[in-house]
């Protein structure tokens, strides 16, 4: 027999005085911090790996003459350099964020969406564990819009 009522978005709720609060279940909870952990260990991995590809970067135009300005090959190995310490600072802003996220978790309103309240559906969760606001919200403040909560 199938379920009556409104879809199950990974909310329970729980009564704290007069007020009803709701929050992710548990369940839902061990789902998102599970694709932190996940998301965290690949991204730990690529900055791992971009910091040996720096270094062998680094090594090879010590032994290699100064003059990289001037090479017909393509891109100078300062320019790679540079794209290479930028994409590793990306990734270790995002792992900021990962952990930041999983502090949230315990927080019953941290799955509601700072812009309009509502709850973020436990599969926008999933998919971007970092996220603060729903799809609606977070595409109108994308546009160059700002929502408040009402």
């Amino acid at each position: 027999m199938g379920r009556v009522g409104p879809p199950f978005d990974g909310f329970g709720a729980a009564q704290r005085g007069t007020m009803v609060i709701v929050g992710p279940t548990d369940s839902s909870r061990e789902k998102v911090r599970h694709q932190i952990h996940a998301e965290r260990h690949r991204l730990q991995s690529l900055v791992e790996s971009l910091t040996a590809i720096f270094d062998d970067l680094t090594e090879a135009a010590d032994a290699s003459p100064p003059d990289d300005e001037h090479d017909p090959e393509g891109h100078t190995i300062a320019f790679e350099r540079s794209q290479l310490t930028g994409q590793r600072e990306s990734y270790l802003r995002t792992m900021v964020e990962l952990d930041a996220a999983e502090l949230r978790l315990e927080d019953p309103q941290a799955a509601r969406c700072e812009g309009c309240a509502k709850p973020i559906p436990e599969e926008r969760r999933l998919a971007v564990p970092t996220t603060t606001r729903c799809v609606e919200c977070a595409t109108f403040s994308v546009n160059g819009f700002s929502r408040r909560r009402r």
